[in-house]
């Protein structure tokens, strides 16, 4: 368990996170309650490092076990030559990695991505500008 907390914590700062930006939740609230929550929220709002507004809407609400649709609008535009992805991890399984998908422009500041969540439990996405050093962490539980 002791080497699963360090390579959270080793994944969190590769990305520049802290522990408490992958936890936080709307308006930076911290408690377990608000991952347990964002998963049945139809909208979730945040900041990116850089401090650019991201407001993500998943489909389907409430998250469950198969394909979900993420679509992401920002505040400002995003420039042609910035990618935008987004990160999945499950923090109760770091030895399935992190997965990393692709999102295509799906309008004037907005993007969509399509990520498969394999199982019920605690997961965080990360809406990724770049390489993923400029990203809005976001925490979210599925049902078993």
């Amino acid at each position: 368990m002791k080497n699963a907390a360090v390579l959270a914590l080793f994944t969190l700062s590769a990305w520049g996170c802290t522990l408490d930006d992958a936890q936080a939740g709307p308006e930076g609230d911290t408690s377990p309650e608000t991952s347990v929550d964002l998963g049945s929220q139809a909208e979730w709002i945040g900041t990116t490092t850089s401090g650019i507004a991201v407001t993500v809407r998943p489909d389907p609400v409430p998250i469950r076990v198969g394909v979900t649709l993420f679509q992401i609008s920002f505040e400002d535009e995003v420039p042609d030559d910035v990618a935008v992805s987004i990160d999945i991890i499950s923090p109760e399984m770091p030895a399935m990695g992190l997965m990393r998908y692709p999102a295509e422009p799906s309008g004037p500041k907005m993007y969509t991505a399509s990520a498969e969540i394999r199982m019920g439990g605690a997961w965080e996405v990360y809406v990724n500008l770049g390489d993923g050093t400029d990203a809005a962490p976001f925490a979210f539980d599925v049902p078993h």
